[in-house]
């Protein structure tokens, strides 16, 4: 049986359909952590506080101490303006909802955070003219950098981002302020017929705000810079490079390279966008796959954490790649050729294993256990369908304190190691391929809840950041945002 998928055929051979249990990733939040249960974000945070705040590990420790916040807000919109007054009182002061937040200082332990609680220190600013404000925005900026902080600038607006209607607003933001690599978290009191959506209408509202709270400040945090979490790999042999590639498509048959680099700890390498490129029907022409892989691979392989791992004698660097859909053979040739060129040039290693991953993320099918009055099957079931194919569930229930926490249905995604088993692959069966996916999508930095993000976070994320450079969103070429989250 063949399984046709838009532009991908996968072949289902009956006699390598099995069931795969690859478990769950296991969030890790301090060296010092004692529970065996996996813990949540949320649970794990308030606990021990975030990864880089306490890790021994030198090279994953945080570089900043302190956060302070830059709020703007349309003029004229006075709703917009006391709901943006009323979170940021929440971040400074805390809250005791369903869930208890201390406050950001307290539940991320920085040493300074500086928030401002009052309309008169919220910026306004008149809508497609955000332009005017920014001399006073990177004066506040370079300020907070001089006092050792991060700026992370708090856009409350009428925009949402899942809806067209009035996303200029939301863009505008982003577009500017990153231009001046000023990072954003915007902010969305956006207003329907039947209620609205975005964390200033809860409060608005006077909704409990607690989960939204906890998202909205770790978004704040990554964006930061910070490393809230990390999971270890289950694999025999850890692969020292996740690396995510899409594309954005331009006017005129050109295209864009972007990918995103994740460490064997889970830390964020670093942002990489090729300039772009002519190419003609789905696959990227060999040469331009090896000069966009051969600057990210130099990019990764200079970045100072990563040197060090290849300081004490490591001889075989192991990577993956990830890429919607299969990759094309020419696009593997491509890769091959800046490896070899890498090899030679950049690190000095006997061997260089990659994996070429393909992912199908379109809803295509539900996978159900029988078993359970809810049917949803939990995070880690996967079912091979031939010798490098599985299906994958990277969402669905897990297991909360020794206990069954149960989430809605969701789809699966197909995942296809192209080169499993063969001599230049760091994979040996498809179990180890299905604990990569799964231990890879754990580290989406974006929300508390464990069991909610389908794609592998480096594959996710490079999806963010193709999206954003086709609407004019990207920070400065070589900016420190690069290594952050920007995108998110």
């Amino acid at each position: 049986m063949i399984l046709g998928l838009r532009q991908e055929t996968i072949r289902i051979e009956q006699k390598a359909v099995r069931l795969i249990n690859a478990g769950a990733p296991f969030y890790i939040y301090s060296d010092r952590q004692t529970s065996r249960n996996p813990l949540p974000p949320l649970k794990g945070i308030h606990i021990y506080g975030p990864y880089d705040n306490q890790t021994s590990s030198e090279p994953l420790k945080r570089a900043f101490k302190g956060i302070e916040i830059i709020g703007l807000c349309p003029e004229g919109e006075k709703r917009v303006e006391n709901s943006l007054v009323g979170l940021l009182e929440l971040l400074e002061g805390g809250y005791t909802g369903g869930v208890a937040f201390g406050d950001l200082k307290t539940e991320f332990r920085l040493e300074r955070v500086y928030i401002p609680t009052s309309s008169d220190e919220i910026i306004k600013y008149k809508v497609g003219r955000l332009e005017e404000e920014l001399r006073e925005i990177k004066a506040l900026y370079e300020e907070a950098l001089r006092r050792g902080n991060i700026p992370v600038a708090v856009v409350g607006g009428t925009a949402h981002k899942s809806f067209s209607k009035r996303r200029e607003q939301y863009l505008e933001a982003k577009r500017l302020l990153l231009r001046e690599e000023v990072p954003v978290q915007y902010a969305s009191y956006y207003e329907v017929e039947s209620g609205g959506y975005g964390i200033l209408y809860q409060i608005d509202q006077k909704r409990d705000v607690s989960y939204s709270l906890w998202n909205f400040s770790l978004n704040i945090y990554t964006k930061a810079g910070g490393l809230p979490w990390i999971v270890r790999q289950r694999n025999e042999q850890p692969l020292d490079l996740s690396i995510g590639i899409r594309f954005s498509r331009m006017p005129n048959r050109y295209a864009v390279g972007h990918a995103v680099v994740l460490d064997s700890f889970g830390r964020l390498v670093g942002t990489i966008t090729l300039s772009k490129f002519y190419t003609v029907g789905m696959k990227i022409p060999r040469k331009e796959m090896k000069a966009f892989v051969s600057k990210v691979l130099e990019v990764s392989l200079k970045d100072p954490k990563i040197a060090k791992i290849y300081e004490s004698g490591k001889d075989t660097l192991n990577v993956v790649f990830y890429r919607p859909n299969l990759f094309h053979p020419e696009e593997i040739l491509g890769v091959k050729d800046a490896l070899e060129d890498v090899k030679s040039s950049v690190v000095d290693v006997d061997e260089v294993k990659v994996g070429f991953i393909g992912v199908i993320q379109e809803p295509t099918f539900f996978l159900l256990d029988e078993e359970k009055e809810q049917k949803n099957v939990r995070v880690g079931t996967c079912v091979a369908i031939n010798e490098n194919t599985a299906i994958v569930s990277t969402t669905g229930s897990f297991q909360e304190g020794g206990q069954e926490r149960e989430k809605s249905m969701s789809y699966p995604i197909i995942v296809c190691c192209q080169n499993l088993g063969k001599e230049d692959s760091p994979f040996t069966d498809l179990k180890e391929v299905c604990k990569h996916v799964i231990d890879l999508a754990g580290l989406h930095w974006q929300t508390i809840f464990p069991g909610l993000v389908r794609l592998p976070s480096a594959l996710e994320f490079a999806q963010d950041v193709a999206q954003m450079y086709a609407k004019g969103i990207s920070p400065p070429e070589n900016s420190w945002l690069q290594r952050t989250l920007w995108f998110i």
